[in-house]
């Protein structure tokens, strides 16, 4: 997949609240929206941005600012911690700030989370494009707080796609049908999907049906690009075999952290990847990456109150696995480094085919 250097996007610390939006004269959107903060208990409060305008380009262009207006959307589903109903009304703040209208969510949200449960909420707008009028319609799949739907992530099945993600990826797909059946959508329409973890894979696969051409019912139709998804650290759940980095899933932009363990899984040698392209955050070894730390580790200190930063001081430990204990005193290696190093330890002597794991692990 190609990859694609950006600016640190810090998704723990990025996103929300109760002030009112503020309306720039070229039409650009600003307020501020509440997201759960790094103890996953207290609800924080940061700014967004907004605008019609992210979605005048095609859905195959990547824009960094509807990237990160994204990303405070999949943010604000975590608030409220068990109470449901609480998380979907953030959510709904935040796009009636935007001025979507419509707002629904399905059961799965507004309950406490199952083992194939996936919660996802849909708002539509009226947009103008170069093309013409259409309906943009905004889906969120729940990637915070989703407790048991965890479960689902192991769920493998023998063939075909990652069975857990495919059974979240098909409640998300029938909730959109539904949502533009029950709103009366008819003609084009565009659709910004987004999610974070969990819900990125499934804001993935999504993306996936709708470029292989799901019949969206109602008469609503979707070309290629009017497809905007973006999705912050996606597992990998799309069977290699159906070429999902083919040009035509373009539209569907992942966000991946190489510092983060979740993206790398179900690993390939289990024939898994995903749909779209790949944009790799800064992580130690690129060259960008000392440049860029100093402000990171400022803006996250300011952010999460946590001082220090421990990703880089990992260190490697050999284990003998019979005397479970420790060989050495570690040796310093980036986390892009292990990890590679991590999943061939797996296939080679733990893991070795999907077969197995379904029989002796799943």
């Amino acid at each position: 997949m190609m990859k694609k250097a950006l600016c640190l996007l810090l998704a723990a610390v990025l996103l929300i609240g109760i002030a009112p939006a503020a309306f720039a004269e070229n039409g650009t959107i600003t307020g501020t929206f509440s997201y759960i903060g790094p103890d996953n208990k207290t609800d924080c409060e940061q700014d967004f941005t907004y605008s019609d305008e992210y979605f005048t380009d095609s859905g195959y262009v990547y824009r960094h600012d509807l990237a990160k207006m994204s990303l405070c959307f999949s943010q604000c589903c975590g608030v409220g911690g068990t109470d449901y109903a609480a998380q979907a009304d953030s959510t709904k703040a935040l796009m009636d700030k935007c001025g979507f209208t419509g707002f629904e969510a399905n059961a799965d949200y507004l309950n406490r989370p199952q083992e194939n449960t996936i919660g996802v909420s849909c708002a539509k707008k009226a947009i103008c494009d170069k093309v013409g009028n259409c309906t943009l319609i905004a889906v969120m799949c729940r990637g915070f707080n989703y407790h048991r739907e965890w479960c689902g992530n192991t769920i493998v099945g023998y063939s075909g796609d990652h069975e857990g993600f495919a059974i979240a990826a098909d409640t998300a797909m029938a909730f959109l049908k539904q949502y533009i059946a029950e709103q009366g959508i008819s003609g084009r329409v565009k659709i910004w999907i987004t999610g974070y973890s969990g819900g990125a894979i499934v804001a993935n696969m999504v993306g996936g049906k709708l470029d292989d051409g799901c019949d969206l019912g109602n008469g609503a139709y979707i070309k290629g690009y009017d497809l905007y998804a973006y999705c912050f650290e996606p597992p990998m759940g799309v069977e290699l075999s159906k070429n999902p980095s083919a040009q035509v899933y373009g539209n569907i932009h992942n966000i991946v952290n190489p510092c983060d363990l979740v993206p790398y899984v179900a690993p390939e040698f289990l024939g898994f990847s995903r749909y779209g392209i790949d944009h790799y955050l800064p992580a130690p070894g690129d060259a960008e990456y000392e440049t860029l730390k100093p402000a990171m580790l400022a803006y996250h200190s300011s952010e999460s109150g946590v001082s220090g930063y421990t990703v880089d001081e990992f260190r490697y430990y050999g284990i003998d696995l019979e005397k479970t204990e420790l060989l050495n005193t570690g040796s310093a290696m980036t986390l892009p480094e292990f990890f590679p190093l991590l999943l061939d330890a797996l296939h080679r002597d733990v893991v070795y085919d999907r077969t197995y794991f379904v029989e002796h692990d799943q």
